[in-house]
């Protein structure tokens, strides 16, 4: 009985760390709270959207989901005007408080290749 506990307890262990790992790998990182430093340091994003919240208007990323049963949608990632990173979820799917703070029923498409070839704010023209 006490084996079947322990391997129990370390498969769900693995489970964890595995789960914390691929969620890891969607986070947000430093160079990426810039949209020219996310196209940088991100993979590609699946789909993209403009999508307008009082005066400001925003783009919004989905990304590809974490690879964890625990997560049901894939991530998303909000820049503003200015191209910074405001708000992010590691799951799409599950995130209410998300979908209350931005929502995407009126957002429009844009085509993801259109992003990379926007050019860097710091770039020379």
């Amino acid at each position: 009985m006490w084996a079947a506990l322990a391997t129990l307890g370390l498969a769900f262990s693995a489970f964890l760390m595995y789960s914390a790992g691929a969620i890891d790998r969607v986070r947000p990182t430093a160079e990426s709270q810039t949209l020219a430093g996310f196209l940088r340091s991100m993979p590609e994003p699946r789909a993209a959207l403009w999508l307008e919240s009082g005066d400001t208007a925003y783009l919004v990323l989905e990304g590809h989901p974490a690879k964890t049963p625990s997560v049901s949608g894939p991530p998303l990632y909000v820049f503003d005007d200015s191209e910074r990173l405001v708000d992010w979820t590691v799951d799409e799917g599950d995130d209410a408080a998300f979908h209350e703070r931005w929502d995407r029923s009126r957002a429009e498409p844009v085509p993801v290749p259109e992003l990379r070839a926007t050019p860097e704010p710091d770039a020379a023209p």
